[in-house]
């Protein structure tokens, strides 16, 4: 009889409590020989995550969907295929089998945000979400009076298995078709700090800086809508404990632009030069704070989900004036 991992059982244990599925659901392998042991690390942090203190990142039921929202990723997983339509479930699937569990190998983007991290080589092993489809009649291929949900959890495999050793299940091009058509995902972008109206400006040169990612992002599937966008940028132009903040993602100002008519800009002014410094720049840390909502009217009506940080360091140059000398 194969153990659960306990890695699985300590996901079942809050996604049952929010009444979206049973143990049995979330039955996964035992890691190989040696696994158990060296991913100790990586059982505490997981269980860090799902109470929701990795990181930011949360992972709920909200009616018929999964959802996960965190500093790397949006994600949503929904039970909203029909049984009729112009594409059909038989349609998708043509001759292969509805899908029951099945193992899809976590990326580093998902790794992150579940607190976890596949070790390379031989000896190493690899995170999978553990996904489960309920509520389609195998043999009809008929959506269930219930409807249709995915359940989903962590598990781990060695690399290099043993005779015995349990093994993930792979879906076909037909079964991952069906899936993909239910999985929507946004990732969300590490922040950069820039400047304006010069990227490279001088001493005292008053100075704005802004985040050059994108400030919003979207995922859409079934009756569930989630979107991230940034509600403040806190920078330290020196890397130093002295920093600024400005709403949103700040603002890019003009030559033309002072504090009086972009009151809200992160503005700064450098009074030395970055000469000196760590490749003659400055290292200067951006924070993007981030808030998550969810709908599930289309977007009538939202609701807060969760929020979580995201940082990132950007060198600046600042140079000295030069003083032009007339004989």
């Amino acid at each position: 009889m194969v153990k659960r991992s306990l890695m699985t059982v300590a996901l079942v244990g809050v996604l049952s409590a929010a009444g979206t599925t049973s143990a049995a659901a979330f039955d996964g392998p035992t890691p190989g020989p040696g696994v158990a042991h060296k991913s100790a690390k990586d059982q505490a942090r997981l269980a860090a995550s799902q109470a929701g203190l990795f990181g930011g990142t949360v992972q709920r039921s909200i009616g018929s969907c999964n959802v996960i929202s965190g500093p790397s990723y949006l994600g949503v997983d929904c039970g909203s295929v029909s049984g009729g339509g112009t594409i059909t479930i038989k349609g998708l699937l043509g001759p292969d089998p509805l899908p029951g569990c099945w193992d899809t190998e976590m990326g580093p983007d998902e790794q992150e945000a579940m607190g976890v991290q596949s070790v390379a080589g031989p000896g190493g092993y690899t995170w999978y979400w553990h996904k489960c489809l309920k509520g389609i009649d195998p043999k009809t291929l008929k959506v269930k009076p219930e409807g249709v949900s995915f359940t989903y959890g962590v598990v781990v495999f060695p690399n290099t298995p043993k005779k015995g050793d349990p093994r993930p299940t792979i879906l076909t091009i037909r079964q991952k078709r069906l899936v993909d058509s239910q999985e929507k995902r946004g990732v969300i972008p590490s922040p950069v700090a820039g400047l304006s109206p010069d990227a490279t400006p001088v001493v005292n040169q008053a100075a704005a800086f802004f985040d050059g990612t994108d400030g919003e992002v979207a995922v859409d599937a079934g009756p569930i809508s989630l979107r991230a966008r940034v509600d403040k940028i806190t920078v330290r132009p020196q890397g130093t404990a002295e920093s600024i903040s400005c709403p949103g993602t700040g603002i890019q100002v003009t030559a033309a632009d002072t504090r009086a008519t972009k009151p809200n800009a992160c503005w700064y002014e450098y009074e030395n030069s970055s000469h000196g410094q760590p490749d003659n720049r400055y290292q200067a840390g951006i924070t993007a704070h981030w808030n998550v909502e969810y709908s599930t009217n289309g977007g009538s009506t939202w609701s807060p989900l969760n929020n979580f940080t995201k940082q990132a360091t950007t060198t600046v140059q600042v140079n000295e004036i030069q003083s032009l000398v007339v004989r």
